[in-house]
C-alpha cells in the first residue's frame, strides 16, 4: 500500500485497514483509513464508508463530526435500508443537543419505513425524547401507538413497561399479546382474562391468544420429553393442552366470521398431533371439520387447507407410510396412517395437475367431476367420505 497508494488494490486496502481498526477498537485509526479510502474512491461504497466514519467518530465522542458523516451517508445512494442510517442521524442529533431535529428525524423514519420493528423503535426513542422534555402526554402517545399497533416487537414491550410503571391505562388485549410474545405466559393469561371480563369487541382474538399462551405455559411445566407430559398424553393430554383446545373450539363455534376461525381449527389439529401425540384424533378432527356443510365456505373456496393441515403436521416418514389405499370407510377408521397416505397422494395429485381449487373433486362436490384428473380410488374414497362442499 505504501509503495502503490494510488493503485486500486492500494485504495481498497484502506477500507480493509479501517475494518481491522474497527475490530481492534481503534476508532481514530479507522477514521483515518476510511477517510483515505473515500477521498480516493468517493463513488463506491459511499453510504457504507461514511456510516463507518460516523460510527468511529461516535466512539471517539466527537458527535458533531459523527452527525456530519451520518448525514452524508443518509443522502448517498445505497442499496441497503436507509432507515438504519436515519436512526443514527437522529441519535447524533440528540447527542449534539438538537432534540427537535432528532424528533423530526424519528417521525420521518416512522412515516417512510414499512418495517414494524423500525416504526416501533422510532416510537420508543421519540417518546423518550418527549418525556425528557417534560411532554409526558406526547411521549406516552408514542408508546401507546407501539403497544396497540406493533405488539410483536420488543420495543413495544419496553413501551408497555414504561406505561404501566407510570400508571397509564393500556389495552389489556394488546398487553396480553405483548406478554405472550416475550414468553410471559402467566401475565398474558391474566391480561386476556381481564379483557374477556370487560366489554371489548375483539374477544375472539383474546381467546385465540389465551389458548396459545395456555399451551405455551403448559410446555414450561411439562416439556415434550418429560415423563409428566408422556403420562398425561397416555390419558388424553395435559390440562393445558385440553384447555387451549377448548378455547379454540369456542372460537370455531361462536365466532364463525372471525379471521381466527380457521387458525383455531389448525391449532386444534396441530396441538392434538404435535403436543398430545394423538395422530388418530388429529385425523378425525381434521376430517370432521372438512365434512362440515358450512364449515369454511364463507372464507375458503374449498376445504383443502384443512386436509393440507393434516399432512403438514405429520412427520414425513409417517405421512408417506407405504401401504394400500382403500376406499373402505372401515379401513379409514381403523388405519389412520393409511388415511394420511391417501390424503398425501391426493395433495400431490392436486398440486401436480394444477387444477383450480374448485375442481378438486376429492374435497368438492361436483355434478360432473373431472375423474380423469385423479386416481379412481381417491375419487371414490372422497365421494364416500364427503370431505367438503365448495361454494
Amino acid at each position: 500500500m505504501e509503495s502503490f497508494p494510488h493503485t486500486l488494490p492500494g485504495i481498497r486496502g484502506n477500507f480493509l485497514l479501517g475494518m481491522i481498526s474497527d475490530a481492534e477498537d481503534q476508532p481514530e485509526d479507522a477514521v483515518h483509513f476510511y477517510t483515505s479510502y473515500i477521498n480516493a474512491q468517493p463513488d463506491i461504497l459511499t453510504a457504507e464508508t461514511w456510516t463507518r466514519i460516523g460510527d468511529s467518530y461516535t466512539a471517539l465522542k466527537q458527535y458533531p463530526e459523527a452527525l456530519s458523516a451520518y448525514l452524508t451517508a443518509w443522502q448517498a445512494p445505497s442499496l441497503s435500508d436507509k432507515n438504519s442510517i436515519g436512526m443514527k442521524v437522529a441519535n447524533a442529533y440528540q447527542l449534539t443537543g438538537e432534540t427537535s431535529k432528532a424528533l423530526e428525524t424519528y417521525q420521518q423514519i416512522y412515516e417512510n419505513s414499512s418495517s414494524i420493528y423500525t416504526k416501533s423503535a422510532a416510537n420508543l426513542l421519540a417518546g423518550r425524547i418527549e418525556i425528557a422534555r417534560g411532554n409526558t402526554a406526547e411521549g406516552y402517545a408514542y408508546f401507546q401507538d407501539s403497544v396497540n399497533r406493533f405488539p410483536e416487537t420488543y420495543d413495544a414491550f419496553s413501551a408497555l413497561v414504561t406505561l404501566i410503571d407510570a400508571g397509564q391505562e393500556v389495552n389489556e388485549l394488546q398487553r396480553g399479546i405483548i406478554n405472550y410474545n416475550i414468553n410471559q405466559h402467566n401475565l398474558a393469561i391474566e391480561a386476556f382474562d381481564r379483557y374477556l371480563e370487560g366489554d371489548g369487541l375483539e374477544k375472539d382474538i383474546a381467546l385465540y391468544y389465551k389458548a396459545l399462551a395456555t399451551r405455551a405455559y403448559g410446555l414450561t411445566q411439562a416439556s415434550f420429553a418429560s415423563e409428566q407430559r408422556l403420562a398425561a398424553n397416555r390419558t388424553g393430554g395435559t390440562e393445558w393442552d385440553k384447555e387451549a383446545i377448548a378455547l379454540w373450539a369456542t372460537i370455531v363455534k361462536d365466532y364463525p366470521q372471525s379471521i381466527y376461525h380457521f387458525k383455531s381449527i389448525e391449532s386444534i389439529i396441530y396441538t392434538q398431533n404435535a403436543y398430545m401425540g394423538q395422530i388418530r384424533l388429529a385425523t378425525e378432527t381434521a376430517l370432521s371439520y372438512a365434512r362440515m356443510p358450512n364449515g369454511e365456505a364463507t372464507r375458503l373456496p374449498c376445504s383443502i387447507p384443512l386436509v393440507t393441515t393434516i399432512c403438514s403436521t405429520i412427520k414425513p416418514k409417517k405421512l408417506l407410510t407405504p401401504g394400500p389405499v382403500s376406499a373402505s370407510p372401515t379401513l379409514t377408521r381403523q388405519k389412520p396412517l393409511m388415511v394420511y397416505s391417501l390424503v398425501a397422494r391426493f395433495i400431490i395429485s392436486w398440486k401436480t395437475t394444477k387444477m383450480p381449487l374448485k375442481a378438486s373433486i376429492a374435497l368438492c362436490s361436483s355434478p360432473t367431476p373431472p375423474r380423469s384428473k385423479l386416481p379412481a380410488r381417491i375419487f371414490g374414497w372422497a365421494k364416500q367420505n364427503g370431505a367438503g362442499t365448495c361454494r
